[in-house]
């Protein structure tokens, strides 16, 4: 997933994007996982 996320955020902002891909995710990861509602997806983003 790190990966998909490095090559989305490296396309849409390019080489910044590049750069703040893993702390960006990261901070989606904690964001999906507080919320019971949306904690499947971070199941799945979490793999």
């Amino acid at each position: 997933m790190i990966f998909v996320s490095i090559f989305f955020w490296g396309w849409l902002w390019g080489p910044v994007g590049v750069l703040l891909a893993v702390p960006l995710m990261t901070v989606i990861q904690v964001v999906l996982k507080q919320i019971p509602k949306l904690r499947p997806v971070y199941k799945v983003i979490a793999r």
